[in-house]
């Protein structure tokens, strides 16, 4: 039970971190040219 809740939670995370990485994106994307 806890094992799967730490797996639930570290894909959640890895969502989570790609989601902002999305959102990011057009604001980064300027300054990286």
């Amino acid at each position: 039970s806890l094992l799967a809740l730490i797996k639930t939670t570290i894909s959640a995370g890895k969502i989570l971190v790609y989601a902002l990485s999305m959102l990011m994106t057009p604001f980064a994307a300027p300054r990286n040219l």
